[in-house]
């Protein structure tokens, strides 16, 4: 089975974490796009997770989860495990 995952290229998020894929029009901003000054600017927050997580081919195989913002727009970020 270890070998089986270490091939893998993409993640199910229905396995993974059936309550993020599920979420939907959280009240939480997308992390990187909230600012205590922006004054008038609506705060994005995070509408939807893709229902595929990447996995990128390095030792660590760190992973990349998108999500969509209110906005309508993607936004990736990269998920690394054992960093201290």
């Amino acid at each position: 089975i270890r070998k089986q995952v270490q091939g893998l290229s993409h993640l199910d998020m229905q396995s993974v974490s059936p309550l993020l894929l599920n979420a939907r029009r959280l009240e939480l901003a997308v992390p990187g796009t909230y600012s205590a000054d922006c004054g008038s600017k609506e705060v994005v927050t995070i509408a939807s997770f893709s229902p595929s997580i990447e996995v990128l081919a390095s030792k660590q195989r760190p992973r990349i989860l998108q999500m969509i913002g209110s906005d309508g727009r993607s936004y990736r970020f990269l998920l690394k495990g054992h960093e201290d």
